[in-house]
């Protein structure tokens, strides 16, 4: 008896869910990095220092080793969704501020430390709620 072809598995999901999830997250990451390469290259045209452009850096990253604990536990609790949500409107929001600020030319390294770290922390979020 002759059995007929079957189609390979295909090694990705099929659900629309898993290609949404991943376009968001790829959008995100995208701006993301944009965004750290943005504000290090400015701080280091406004200060000359790559000192300052490690701190602020480092004000991105610390977040995630202050709450990270933390997050992964209320990722259990909370809607990933509306957590997800508020996040990307959180940075739209610090994004935005940032922009205006710099329009109108009152954008300071401090409002950049503040905005990264915010950044941090709503990044913070990302990797346990994706789990």
């Amino acid at each position: 008896m002759i059995r007929p072809k079957e189609a390979p598995a295909s090694r990705w999901p099929p659900e629309p869910d898993f290609w949404r999830l991943w376009l968001i997250g790829a959008i995100q990451f995208s701006v993301r990095w944009t965004e750290m390469l943005a504000v290090g290259a400015y701080t280091y045209h406004e200060t000359g220092s790559a000192f300052v452009v490690t701190l602020l850096t480092m004000l991105r990253v610390l977040p995630m080793a202050m709450f990270g604990a933390f997050v992964g536990a209320a990722a259990n609790i909370v809607e990933g969704r509306i957590v997800l949500l508020l996040s990307t409107l959180t940075l739209l929001r610090t994004s935005a501020t940032v922009a205006l600020l710099a329009h109108i030319d009152h954008l300071a390294i401090w409002h950049l430390g503040v905005a990264s770290f915010i950044s941090g922390t709503m990044w913070s979020t990302d990797i346990p709620l994706r789990v």
